[in-house]
C-alpha cells in the first residue's frame, strides 16, 4: 500500500511526541509501552505505516505493565527512529 508522505510525516510526528511525552514524565517508557513503541518501529522499517499510527495510539493506552522496561530507553528509541527517517522518510 502507498501512503501519503503528509500521512508518513504524521506518524514520525506522533512517534516523537510519544516519546516526548515519555520524557516530560522524567521517566523510561513501561515494559507496554516500550513493546508498543518497538512495533511501530518495526511496522515503519517494513512500510506498515498504519500498524505503526495504532502501535503508537496502544502506547498512549492504560493497557499493561507500569514497571520500566529493563533494556530499552528514550535515547534508544530516538536512535532508531532516526535510522528509520533516514531511509524512510519520503
Amino acid at each position: 500500500m502507498d501512503y501519503s508522505k503528509a500521512f508518513v510525516n504524521e506518524v514520525l510526528l506522533r512517534y516523537e511526541a510519544a516519546l516526548a511525552s515519555i520524557e516530560e514524565e522524567r521517566r523510561e517508557p513501561t515494559a507496554w509501552e516500550a513493546k508498543c513503541l518497538l512495533s511501530a518501529l518495526y511496522s515503519m522499517t517494513s512500510d506498515g505505516w498504519l500498524l505503526a499510527q495504532q502501535n503508537i495510539s496502544r502506547a498512549g493506552s492504560s493497557v499493561g505493565s507500569e514497571a520500566a522496561a529493563d533494556e530499552v530507553t528514550i535515547e534508544g528509541l530516538r536512535f532508531a527512529l532516526a535510522e528509520v527517517r533516514m531511509f524512510k522518510s519520503p
